[in-house]
């Protein structure tokens, strides 16, 4: 694993150079607002007719169209929603591209699964923030850095590297360093994560966690804040303070309990069902199944997230979020 700092980073690299942001929403806003405060030239490609112009426009940034900023531009970043990108690149960026140019994504999905085949006569990169853009703006604004990954897919000029760690640095992510990983780890890693570790993971386990001692009797919001209030505790420890220490800092009652029970929780069948998960996703039959029901239209994904929201821990969260709110 190869880790970048500032002292890796060439901060003239990007000088002359003009970088068209295509998409500007949570991603593309925050990563156009930091890369243009660091004195690169900035252009946001947006429909004329979308929300995302208007705000564009009152941020101060130079809006043009799609097509224009991939003409203007020598590095081109992919901003739009995943399942977007493919027809973005289709209609205002395949038939537009110039030798040389550098086209840069925050995530492997459409590349790792040729959804987009860019030409070989450009650069291909990737800077991959692990926190949300609000997050990463406002970490810019107070001159900290937070975790990111990068990636070099293709390197047709020979300085795709430093272009990365040049915007990198922009960004201020080199100050404490960025990791390096191909496309396909990136998209492998953040799928599985998402699908067994915490939204399809822990999340299963605290609603099953809640169901439980609701049946039994445990008041709903005592189930509240053992389930979600105890498990942000256990889960902010742990990335403060690593295992060790969270193993040791909890009471006695709480790790014997943990170790002992823990195993039949999560035992060789969850193991399997995450190898299975792992599977469907490097195959690329998790990808074929997503795109197709996102091309039909969605209503089964629809009709799971109507139903998921409306598990009756949501209504708790909203009153004990209200007892409990800052003043």
């Amino acid at each position: 694993m190869k880790i970048y700092t500032d002292k890796h980073v060439d901060t003239s690299f990007l000088n002359g150079k003009i970088v068209g942001i295509l998409g500007y929403g949570n991603q593309g806003s925050a990563q156009a607002k930091c890369l243009r405060d660091s004195g690169i030239n900035v252009i946001v490609g947006v429909r004329q007719d979308g929300p995302s112009y208007k705000i564009a426009e009152d941020d101060r940034m130079t809006v043009v169209s799609m097509r224009e900023a991939v003409e203007k531009s020598d590095i081109i970043c992919m901003l739009v929603p995943d399942m977007a990108q493919k027809e973005v690149y289709d209609k205002h960026v395949k038939d537009y591209l110039k030798e040389g140019q550098t086209l840069y994504f925050s995530h492997g999905f459409n590349i790792t699964f040729g959804l987009i085949s860019p030409p070989k006569n450009v650069d291909v990169v990737m800077i991959a923030p692990k926190v949300t853009g609000s997050r990463l703006r406002e970490a810019y604004l107070r001159e900290e850095s937070v975790p990111a990954l990068i990636s070099v897919h293709q390197d047709y000029t020979g300085n795709a590297l430093k272009t990365v760690l040049a915007l990198a640095s922009a960004m201020r992510l080199t100050k404490r360093g960025v990791i390096e990983c191909t496309f396909n780890q990136e998209t492998y890693a953040n799928l599985f994560a998402e699908q067994a570790v915490d939204l399809g993971g822990a999340m299963k386990i605290i609603l099953a966690g809640f169901d439980t001692m609701v049946k039994h009797g445990i008041p709903p919001e005592v189930a509240y804040l053992e389930c979600v209030g105890v498990s942000k505790l256990i889960i902010d420890l742990l990335d403060k303070e690593g295992l060790k220490k969270t193993i040791y800092s909890v009471s006695d009652t709480a790790c014997y309990g943990s170790l002992t029970r823990g195993e039949r929780i999560v035992d060789d069948h969850v193991k399997k069902n995450m190898e299975s998960v792992f599977k469907e996703i490097s195959n690329g039959s998790f990808a074929e199944e997503w795109l197709e029901e996102y091309n039909k239209g969605k209503r089964h994904f629809e009709a799971l997230k109507k139903s998921a929201a409306s598990h009756p821990l949501d209504k708790v969260g909203e009153r004990m979020r209200s007892l409990f709110k800052e003043e």
